[in-house]
């Protein structure tokens, strides 16, 4: 299941139920390694004290995928709890067979563990940038309508939709042309025209 998740063709459902498939996926992800571990204790005959190597597994595989920790601080913390308990295993006076599958087991999961802390890690990551990327458009949105717009009328424009209008008991209304205009837009360039109008309409709003 987590396999699947990683297909390119599954990412926009992936994307859109992200969520749902880490509740999903997480306790199943530990149902399965506890049945696993029991199984393993159970078919090798070990001694209680083998449980405790499945208690590290799992508490690896929390550290990674449960509790938030940034990917790099949660590697930090499962290699070398993973080398403990390697050493620990070829210290043990378990078989060669037992000792070599225990490491594998522990290895394996401490590798998935690491994988899917970083792909969290990275679509956090995504999400945060995403986020600020909208932050700055919004903001490059606001100051366009307040270039182009009354400052009174753009908190408006945010608070309801519909045509806006006020009343004034007074108002006066300027009709103004430029003189020589349209040579003079065939002289200038495209910046300079607007540099100019902009300057006398910001003359006029003042």
């Amino acid at each position: 299941l987590y396999g699947v998740t990683l297909v390119p063709s599954w990412q926009p459902f992936v994307i859109r139920y992200r969520e749902e498939i880490t509740v999903v996926l997480v306790p199943l992800a530990f149902v399965a390694l506890g049945w696993i571990g029991a199984q393993t204790v159970t078919a090798t005959g070990l001694s209680p004290d083998g449980f405790a190597a499945v208690g590290v597994v799992i508490a690896m595989l929390f550290i990674y995928l449960v509790v938030r920790l940034r990917f790099l601080y949660a590697l930090a913390l499962c290699v070398p709890l993973n080398a403990l308990l390697i050493a620990a295993l070829l210290d043990s006076q378990l078989d060669a067979l037992t000792v070599a599958a225990a490491i594998v087991f522990t290895t394996v999961n401490n590798v998935v563990g690491a994988v899917g802390s970083y792909l969290i890690d990275r679509s956090w990551r995504q999400i945060f940038l995403d986020e600020a990327s909208m932050h700055s458009e919004w903001h490059q949105v606001e100051r366009l309508l307040r270039r182009v717009l009354p400052s009174s009328i753009v908190p408006q424009l945010h608070r309801r939709s519909g045509a806006l209008a006020e009343d004034f008991a007074e108002t006066t209304v300027i009709f103004a042309d430029i003189v020589g205009f349209t040579p003079l837009a065939a002289r200038l360039s495209a910046t300079q025209l607007v540099g100019l109008l902009d300057e006398l309409f910001c003359g006029f709003d003042a």
